[in-house]
């Protein structure tokens, strides 16, 4: 690229100059006369087509008015060189006034009548009314190049309605209809943010939904009574489900049951709060609550049994009680690894002597009430758990509440915990949620380090014991080194395994950017280096690693390592460049320098910097080169050869004088003729 943009420039230069002989130089003039007038009828609103033939140009196609097509032909006749103009040009007819209108009625055929500006944005409107924008014309006077896309923005937010009107009138836009829910209409109203500056918007939209969930909250009090509020589809005959619900006057909606089931759902959740003395059925949407109190066991599995019968959709929630002083279970046990303090509210049927033989160790309970119902099998079941579940841990405390279970201390390792989480996965009931609050006394995996290194900041991974802390380690990286998921070992590392840390952080240093891994024996270090030289102080360093470390390496290089040289030779027939130079001495740079353009040899590309004094070097010869008639100049390492042929006396001496700038250090060889000689 850096090649062709160098020639692109190079050929326009020419030109303007008057420098090509127009007989000897006729292909270089046509692509220039082409790339002229392809940049002048680029920007034109409709695609036009160029053509030249010699000097000739011909043009054809749309213009968008008068104006844009006097523009064109008057820019082409102005270029420089060329020979006869011919036009094929044809004026778009305006649409007065330039109005769009767009009738739409959900699953019927669109109506749509008025211009389009282009071709492009017929496209656009096509990808959302379809075939029927086949229907607009094609016609110039639009307000503004902005006007399109609003068109656009208004088709969108047409189709979002139940049915609809659009009206553009030159910069106006309005929307009336009839939309589902205020999701829509707020939909509609971010599409229409923001518009072109002139444009104005207005919106008449009536809802056919508030947008609330579909629901009923359905409340029996303890005489019987029930009381109802909710929100019900209108597709559901109310009567077939319960003859209660016809019996109420609920709001009704066009929106539809959110899946098949719903209405079995709510005949279901009236029977079983037809089981409570008191309580509250709630279905919303998808989620199913139901509360209230059982005055006999009967009727609290009753009314379980009947919601464990509802559809699979239903995420339903349970909160019933057997008729008490009517607070809710909740019990704690605190437990210090010999013995245990219950608080709280138990059932009948979870005394001390029960939480003890559970506990496997004595429980004491002066602050417990101990409530003279029975807990549900659901309640029971998770405590008892809970309490089993406690003595895994060194010292720490269990809380059953609101169906969760809370275990807060101290747990020897993380292997330890898992064997916890694992129990109760197996035998907690549905819904019961685990919540661990654990502090490790060590998390029983090995140590572990992973540094990911930027070439300036790391990010530090793993385990590691406090003989390395890793805060201390932005000395050898140069850079600040931060945590990230890292862990605290109590236990002491092995010398070794500290060893090969210490030294795998020394190579990783090393790199440009890569990443240090050391677990268990071994030491893996991958990344970016700046080239082989560098591998071999890194080899060095990793000769140190402890006896039964294996270390493994993936690497990448900036660069070969090989030193930078370029040979630069002009003749009759051009200048040609080979070598191997740094990505910022192109061919490009190289022609500036020249003066010329400049092709390429043997020539390679480095992704690293050359010194500042290679550098200066690489273009002090390169403009010395320029000043001979013919010649050669390499520059390598320390040194510059130039031979060649000079005009005359003088332009020897000035060529002389441009090799004394040379920088400190670089010897030079100049052989230097002139030209008869």
């Amino acid at each position: 690229m850096e090649d062709f943009l160098g020639a692109v420039f190079l050929i326009a230069a020419l030109f303007a100059f008057g420098m090509f002989n127009f007989q000897k130089d006729e292909p270089l003039v046509e692509a220039g006369l082409r790339s002229q007038a392809e940049a002048i009828v680029g920007p034109a609103i409709h695609p036009l087509s160029v053509e030249v033939n010699g000097r000739s140009i011909s043009v054809s196609g749309v213009a968008d008015t008068e104006a844009e097509r006097e523009f064109i032909l008057t820019n082409l006749r102005e270029i420089e060189g060329r020979g006869r103009i011919s036009s094929a040009l044809t004026v778009l007819e305006p649409a007065v006034p330039y109005a769009l209108h767009i009738t739409y009625q959900k699953g019927q055929a669109t109506e749509i009548e008025g211009p389009v500006p282009t071709e492009r944005q017929r496209a656009a409107l096509r990808g959302v009314l379809g075939d029927r924008v086949e229907a607009l014309t094609l016609a110039s006077g639009a307000p503004d190049l902005e006007w399109g896309g609003v068109a656009l923005r208004g088709a969108q937010a047409l189709v979002m309605l139940e049915n609809g009107r659009l009206e553009m009138d030159g910069r106006m836009v309005r929307l009336n209809g009839t939309a589902l829910t205020p999701e829509v209409d707020a939909k509609i109203g971010r599409i229409f943010t923001e518009l072109p500056g002139g444009y104005g918007f207005e919106k008449n939209l009536t809802l056919l939904d508030d947008g609330s969930p579909l629901r009923l909250s359905v409340t029996k009090m303890p005489d019987g009574t029930l009381k109802m509020s909710g929100k019900l589809p209108q597709a559901l005959e109310l009567a077939a489900i319960d003859q209660r619900l016809s019996e109420q006057n609920l709001p009704i909606t066009p929106i539809a049951v959110p899946f098949d089931g719903w209405s079995d759902a709510l005949a279901t959740g009236l029977k079983a709060l037809d089981q409570l003395q008191s309580g509250n059925m709630t279905l919303i949407g998808s989620s199913f609550t139901l509360s209230g109190e059982a005055w006999s066991e009967t009727a609290y599995e009753q009314a379980h049994a009947l919601v464990d019968q509802l559809p699979g959709a239903i995420k339903a929630t349970t909160d019933i009680a057997q008729m008490d002083d009517g607070a809710a279970f909740a019990l704690t046990i605190t437990f210090d690894g010999v013995a245990a303090v219950a608080r709280g509210k138990a059932p009948a049927d979870l005394g001390l002597r029960v939480q003890s033989a559970f506990l496997d160790h004595p429980v004491t309970g002066p602050d417990l009430v101990i409530a003279q119902v029975r807990a549900g099998k659901r309640w029971w079941q998770a405590a008892t758990a809970g309490i089993e579940a406690l003595k895994e841990l060194e010292h720490g405390a269990v809380t059953f509440s609101d169906d969760e279970l809370t275990f807060t201390g101290l747990v020897f390792d993380s292997a330890r915990q898992e064997k916890m989480a694992a129990q109760l996965a197996a035998v907690l009931p549905d819904g019961v949620e685990t919540r661990f609050d654990l502090d490790y006394y060590d998390d029983g995996t090995p140590f572990r380090l992973s540094l990911e290194f930027d070439g300036r900041d790391a990010i530090a991974k793993g385990k590691v014991p406090a003989a390395l802390p890793i805060s201390a380690q932005s000395g050898l990286l140069g850079g600040p080194v931060s945590p990230g998921g890292l862990v605290d070992g109590k236990l002491e590392a092995p010398s070794d395994w500290l060893a090969a840390a210490r030294l795998g952080i020394g190579a990783l240093a090393l790199f440009e950017n890569g990443v240090l891994q050391v677990s268990d024996n071994r030491l893996r270090l991958e990344g970016l280096l700046r080239d082989p030289n560098v591998e071999t102080q890194m080899q060095d360093l990793l000769a140190g690693l402890p006896d039964g470390f294996d270390a493994e390496t993936e690497l990448e290089f900036l660069d070969d390592g090989r030193p930078f040289w370029l040979t630069l030779t002009t003749d009759a027939n051009g200048a040609r460049a080979s070598g191997k130079v740094p990505y910022d001495l192109g061919l490009q740079s190289q022609s500036v320098i020249f003066g010329r353009v400049i092709e390429a040899g043997d020539l390679n590309y480095a992704d690293v910097p050359a010194s500042p004094e290679w550098w200066n070097a690489a273009r002090t010869g390169i403009k010395a080169l320029s000043m001979l008639e013919t010649g050669t100049v390499t520059i390598e390492p320390g040194g510059l050869i130039l031979s060649g042929t000079a005009l005359d006396a003088t332009r020897r001496e000035a060529v002389e004088r441009r090799l004394g700038f040379l920088p400190e250090g670089f010897d030079v060889s100049a052989t230097i003729d002139l030209s008869g000689d």
